[in-house]
């Protein structure tokens, strides 16, 4: 049973730290201008809402990294394949997503993809994961 928690909360660790990994990279990358007020939603809303394609795509990638990367972590100390990691991990990086898409406006297509790609990608990472032992 401590097994299965602690498989649990590595993979919740594991899925928040590739998605912060890879949204700082996308801030490498597309850098916010120095004088943006993260804080002040409508002047972030304005900041987002001029944003490059690829900027957007590096945030839907970490949500997909880091529901696959998540659920797979999970699996793998487990040492079995369980749809409860999927369903939590996955849910908690939708939740996120869904209440980030709630506070800043986001393209249609972003949001639909966000939302039917962050499940897929968790059930996939659990679906990967290696199996050491038989399934419970």
């Amino acid at each position: 049973m401590l097994t299965k928690i602690l498989a649990g909360l590595a993979g919740l660790v594991a899925a928040l730290a590739v998605i912060a990994l890879t949204q700082r990279l996308g801030h490498v990358v597309y850098p916010p201008p120095p004088d943006l007020d993260v804080h002040d939603i409508e002047a972030f809303r304005e900041f987002t809402a001029g944003l490059p394609l690829m900027a957007l795509l590096f945030v839907l990638i970490a949500y997909y990294a880091g529901s696959f990367v998540g659920t797979f972590v999970a699996g793998w100390i487990a040492g079995f394949r369980t749809l409860i990691y999927t369903g939590v991990i996955g849910g908690l990086v939708l939740a996120g997503t869904i209440a980030n898409l709630a506070q800043i406006p986001h393209p249609l297509w972003f949001s639909i993809l966000a939302v039917i790609g962050i499940p897929l990608f968790a059930y996939l990472g659990g679906r990967l994961a290696p199996v050491r032992r038989a399934e419970q």
